[in-house]
């Protein structure tokens, strides 16, 4: 079982606007021996009322960090700590665009990106880039299959129903190869097949653990169908922050669930750093706890 530290926008509650303060934070978790560092993204955000998981739990008008630029200036302070896009939204981007700039950061960080891709759920933000909501799940399987076309480094020649590729070569081409891509999504047969033909892990959000372990099952049979090895899939799921009479988190409390979660198959567990940390001062202590428990224990 391995440990990530995932920053969405209540990164704001601990430095605001301060984003200088990511590459502390980077410094921080690699030396606490965090295995991977995640930021997700929204590129703006709408009313919120399309939430698909309840009320929004954040205010609307926190900061988000954009991903890709904000992992390059982790990676250039770190030497080994993953990093990954969790989520990004693809479909925003163009595809020749995304597979430059996921080459170019594979490069940076000398083979340490792990991408995390999900089609997501604001009407507004598709709205804003002038793409066609239904089109996302379309759209998002035409980015994968065009970047992972590119970053073969061989001239492209590909038309798909979003995106047309004639005789073009993308370089620098990524260090990993191929380059670990993880899915979010709910554990639906479209989500597993996805996951079976173009990646190797499953970011789920706010599931119990008998729909974990149903998810975890249904995209390991269609790995089988694919004839993929259901032990390679990689499986990273957010634990909820329990905190102690103090207002620090209590470790033993929130890592309860990790034997459990190992037998149904999750292979990493991930910490928001916003919701598990209250206190700015205590920031650099609480990754260093994170770090030394999942030593002792995991």
């Amino acid at each position: 079982m391995k440990i990530s530290i995932t920053i969405t926008s209540e990164y704001n509650r601990l430095f605001g606007h301060d984003f200088t303060r990511l590459m502390d934070v980077g410094r921080w978790a690699e030396a606490a021996g965090i295995d991977q560092l995640d930021i997700a993204e929204h590129l703006l955000m709408g009313d919120g009322k399309s939430y698909p998981f309840g009320e929004y739990p954040a205010p609307l008008d926190d900061p988000w960090p954009e991903p890709i630029a904000a992992l390059a200036a982790i990676a250039a302070v770190t030497q080994t700590v993953r990093l990954g896009t969790g989520v990004l939204i693809a479909p925003l981007r163009p595809p020749a665009l995304l597979a430059k700039q996921l080459a170019t950061l594979d490069r940076i960080s000398n083979g340490r990106l792990d991408i995390g891709l999900a089609a997501g759920w604001q009407r507004e933000e598709y709205q804003a880039c002038a793409i066609p909501f239904a089109q996302r799940n379309q759209r998002m399987d035409d980015t994968v299959r065009a970047c992972r076309a590119l970053w073969t480094g061989e001239r492209v020649t590909q038309k798909l129903p979003t995106v047309e590729l004639d005789n073009v070569l993308a370089v620098p081409t990524p260090v990993q190869a191929p380059l670990p891509i993880w899915y979010g999504g709910s554990p639906t047969p479209a989500t597993a097949q996805r996951i079976a033909e173009f990646g190797q892990g499953w970011v789920p959000l706010f599931l119990p653990e008998d729909a974990l372990a149903a998810g975890i099952a249904l995209i390991g049979e269609a790995f089988a169908a694919r004839g993929r090895d259901p032990a390679t899939l990689q499986v990273r799921h957010q634990l909820f922050a329990q905190f102690d009479a103090n207002g620090r988190l209590n470790l033993d409390a929130t890592f309860a669930p990790v034997e459990r979660l190992t037998r149904i198959g999750v292979t990493m567990v991930s910490l928001g750093l916003g919701w598990s940390i209250r206190d700015p001062a205590d920031v650099e202590a609480t990754i260093a706890a994170i770090g030394a428990w999942g030593r002792k224990h995991l």
